[in-house]
């Protein structure tokens, strides 16, 4: 009981010393779970399951023509962005509701010749908590790198 107890304390001295920072998060890819194809998101039900539940979103894009595109496209990000941190806490109805709105918002893209693909990742989170072998690790399907934007195939 001792040495625990003089362990434990070791451990607070030093984690106070730190100045009370966090230790580093390291996310790791996972090959196996890096999708091999993106599927095309033509509507909000099917962006829908690609960040339901996701605690974040990677996005990728090929360098806007113009300032238009550009507020095009950072509009619609946030968009999706609130989509994603709200969907879960509305009921089936308002969920089918927002889902309408997105299918509104994506094909505003499509018109302005840019196609939507998406996919879902999981990625593998650890932190080191004290020195030594100790490590706290976990999958979290938190990375949903879920979109590419390109010009729409004429």
């Amino acid at each position: 009981m001792r040495s625990l107890k003089a362990n434990h304390e070791s451990w607070v001295s030093s984690a106070l010393a730190a100045g009370g920072k966090d230790p580093p998060i390291r996310i790791r890819r996972i090959r196996a779970n890096i999708p091999n194809r993106l599927t095309r998101v033509r509507s909000g039900g099917d962006l829908n399951p690609l960040v339901h539940g996701s605690l974040s979103i990677a996005f990728e894009h090929e360098e806007p023509r113009s300032d238009g595109e550009a507020k095009a496209l950072a509009t619609f990000a946030g968009r999706v962005q609130d989509f994603r941190e709200l969907v879960s806490d509305f009921d089936a109805a308002e969920q089918m509701r927002c889902a309408h709105r997105m299918t509104a918002y994506i094909r505003e893209l499509e018109d302005a010749g840019t196609a939507i693909f998406g996919g879902r990742e999981v990625r593998q989170a650890s932190v080191t908590l004290s020195p030594g072998p100790s490590r706290l690790s976990s999958l979290c399907e938190s990375t949903a790198p879920f979109q590419k934007l390109s010009p729409t195939p004429e």
